[in-house]
């Protein structure tokens, strides 16, 4: 082969024609260039790995003019013009994203980070996590909100406001020097330290009797005890 050639052939478009099993050192995989089908390695910068599938567009190269030594690096230029992708970038973006399912983390040139995901989100951590925000965090649930810890929850805040119902199920503790005021349906046993103010109280229990006089609106069930 001429040197002209052989610069040549260095470096080709190719086609990745099947799917890698990625259990090996080097991910192998089947491509197809010029007429003719080879194995190559996939190569991606350190840290980064994928799997692409079939028909994904790459650049094979023939290391140290080799032919039979061949390393592809796959992209999916078309697959980022998507409905469901921030494409076209502007100016000194950059996007990270699956080109199947359209997922995607993008950069945005005023410095935001937008996530975006068609599927689950799932975040394993081993040890400790510590989210500091400076401004207001918004949480917009379509169905159920779990917390679920082993520990105690603490939340610290100067008023918590709560728009809906609440179940308790087990007691409520106050041990501040305020006052604890209750409006509405009380279906729980309430220890406190220190005030309770019942906006308007019946029960079947002797105990609420001491806590309120009169107005007959909210129910209590089950002990009321200082603590």
């Amino acid at each position: 082969m001429n040197p002209v050639n052989m610069i040549k052939s260095l470096i080709r478009w190719a086609v990745v024609n099947s799917l890698s099993s990625d259990d090996q050192d080097f991910p192998i995989h089947q491509i197809g260039y010029m007429g003719k089908t080879a194995d190559a390695a996939a190569w991606y910068p350190y840290g980064y790995h994928a799997n692409p599938g079939s028909e994904t567009l790459a650049l094979f190269f023939a290391v140290g003019a080799n032919p039979e030594n061949r390393v592809m690096m796959p992209g999916s230029p078309k697959e980022r013009i998507d409905a469901l992708m921030p494409t076209p970038l502007a100016e000194g973006e950059v996007v990270m994203y699956h080109p199947t399912t359209k997922s995607y983390v993008h950069f945005k040139a005023n410095g935001d980070i937008e996530v975006d995901s068609q599927k689950d989100v799932n975040i394993r951590v081993v040890g400790n996590s510590k989210i500091d925000v400076q401004g207001n965090v918004d949480i917009d649930a379509g169905g159920t909100l779990d917390l679920d810890s082993v520990g105690a929850m603490k939340i610290t805040a100067p008023t918590l406001l709560m728009t809906t119902d609440l179940t308790i199920i087990g007691n409520i503790i106050h041990t501040g020097d305020g006052d604890l005021a209750l409006t509405g349906e009380l279906g729980l046993g309430v220890a406190f330290a220190s005030g309770l103010k019942v906006a308007a109280i019946t029960s079947d229990t002797a105990d609420a009797d001491r806590v309120s006089q009169g107005s007959p609106k909210v129910r209590v069930i089950g002990p009321m005890e200082d603590a």
